[in-house]
């Protein structure tokens, strides 16, 4: 499945949002890759440096009768580099993109647990900043969501039990919040057996002391890198399975409309509202909702995060008459990352202002129109031509 047959599918399923956590899990995967390439050619680029040390060794003839003989092994070969006009130590930047290589493999887990929470939990996903892999685990080996999403738990039970994943989780562990892992590169004065390592280790936590015993470099890195491949497309099929059941995907919306006035001789009364119509009736609606909007425009998937603060609810029976209204339950900022905002209902209560006065009044919209888009149907009252113009300029 190509990647925009893939965005078509969460499209179609309510949960495109999710693409954005596989865009990054690739994108980790690729970093992954580059550094696993770097390593792998630092390594030997060290062991051809120092095997022209040696090849550049002399012998002299000390005493004839001892036969006792000096070799002259000039000075320790530097292992540098040069890099953007600075010289940079070899052994340094192996040791530094081996962090590099396991850390991007544990991002790799982590996005994927994040499309895991978009695209099965939906609307009950965790919030964002505090999913990673090992809670997103947990929850999946429930029993409810087993039986809800029997594919991708048994992905999360797989890839936790592996010991390739936990050394993984481990080390970055380990280098993150404690010291960095040991690394050495055996270099023989005479004959062969040269090689890197990532010695033993261990860490404990509540289960008690984990030993990890030595790795070396260029066969592991491999051999992680492709469990880690492998768990990714693993994963995409899991998640094809699951993403049609559309098992959380109910009160979400992708769209609403707008209504805007901008008049020469009142500017007191001009304002710009949100909307959407009752449906089937504002008691039946949900106590929240979630907005993000999204549409396809010329074969094209667009989105955007929905800026509107409050979204009114006007009667499906009088057009100039608003019954209540979904107030944002948390902000959203400007950012790239793409978030169902989440909205409360509120009861308009008869003692206040009507419904568009609020409106009118409301300080986060003041002075704010809208122009023509793709994401919002828009109604604008106006007797300036010029505004009118700009405001249906194409998208």
């Amino acid at each position: 499945m190509t990647r925009d047959e893939f965005a078509k599918l969460l499209y179609d399923n309510g949960v495109y949002n999710t693409l954005q956590f596989i865009d990054s899990a690739k994108g980790s995967m690729l970093d992954a890759c580059y550094y696993k390439d770097l390593i792998l050619e630092l390594c030997k680029d060290i062991l051809i440096e120092n095997d022209q040390w040696r090849n550049s060794w002399t012998i002299d003839q000390i005493d004839e009768k001892t036969k006792w003989k000096k070799v002259n092994t000039g000075k320790w070969p530097r292992f540098e580099t040069q890099l953007l006009n600075l010289t940079l130590s070899k052994i340094r930047l192996r040791d530094m993109f081996i962090k590099g290589f396991f850390q991007s493999c544990r991002n790799t887990f982590d996005e994927m647990a994040q499309a895991a929470n978009a695209a099965c939990l939906a609307f009950r996903a965790k919030r964002i900043e505090k999913v990673d892999f090992p809670q997103l685990a947990k929850m999946f080996c429930q029993q409810t969501y087993c039986q809800a999403f029997p594919s991708i738990s048994s992905w999360f039970i797989k890839i936790q039990s592996s010991n390739d994943y936990k050394y993984i989780d481990m080390y970055c562990n380990r280098t993150k919040h404690t010291c960095s892992v040991e690394t050495k590169a055996a270099f023989p004065i005479v004959g062969e057996g040269k090689k890197t390592t990532i010695e033993p280790f261990y860490r404990q936590d509540s289960t008690g002391t984990i030993q990890n015993d030595r790795k070396e470099v260029v066969d592991y890195l491999q051999v992680a890198y492709e469990f880690m491949r492998d768990a990714y497309k693993d994963f995409i099929d899991a998640l094809t399975q699951e993403v049609p059941k559309k098992t959380f995907t109910d009160n979400r919306l992708y769209t609403v409309s707008v209504y805007q006035k901008m008049m020469k001789g009142t500017p007191e009364s001009n304002f710009s509202m949100a909307y959407i119509v009752e449906d089937p009736d504002y008691d039946s609606m949900p106590e929240q909702i979630e907005v993000l909007f999204i549409t396809e425009v010329k074969q094209k998937i667009l989105s955007m995060n929905c800026p509107f603060y409050t979204i009114y609810i006007r009667s499906k029976t009088n057009s100039q008459e608003y019954i209540g209204k979904y107030e944002a339950i948390d902000e959203i900022g400007e950012d790239s990352l793409l978030r169902f905002r989440k909205y409360k209902k509120i009861a308009h209560n008869k003692d206040e202002l009507p419904l568009i006065y609020q409106a009118m009044i409301d300080k986060r919209q003041k002075d704010i129109y809208y122009n023509n888009n793709p994401f919002v149907e828009i109604t604008t009252i106006t007797d300036d031509e010029d505004f009118l113009r700009r405001v249906y300029l194409p998208f």
